[in-house]
């Protein structure tokens, strides 16, 4: 793992944070780039390799690249068939209802 230290005086702000997911082609393994703290915990969590990191001058990390094995990440269709539609809809409805129910009860 490669570290070093940013230049950087300011952080990002939410709307600059952002995670990119790549692979070439041909490779067994995703790269994974971001500087979103959460995210970084999320992979940090799933013991991805960290290939670099960048910190700031404190020590907290600004910027990370991980590599994720290759069925680490799954790429779906997001065309819905009509059974997850209905259930979908089933399940908002439910929250709905749980929630009139919940401010009710207050």
């Amino acid at each position: 793992m490669v570290t070093e230290y940013s230049k950087s005086t300011t952080k990002f702000t939410h709307e600059e944070m952002e995670t990119f997911i790549t692979r070439g082609y041909g490779e067994q393994f995703w790269t994974i780039s971001t500087n979103n703290p959460s995210d970084m915990k999320r992979f940090l969590a799933k013991n991805f390799p960290v290939k670099k990191q960048i910190l700031y001058q404190d020590g907290t990390p600004e910027y990370m690249i991980f590599e994720a094995p290759l069925k680490a990440i799954q790429l779906k269709n997001q065309q819905l068939t009509e059974a997850e539609k209905e259930l979908s809809e089933k399940r908002r409805q439910w929250a709905i209802e749980q929630n009139k129910k919940n401010k009710e009860a207050k």
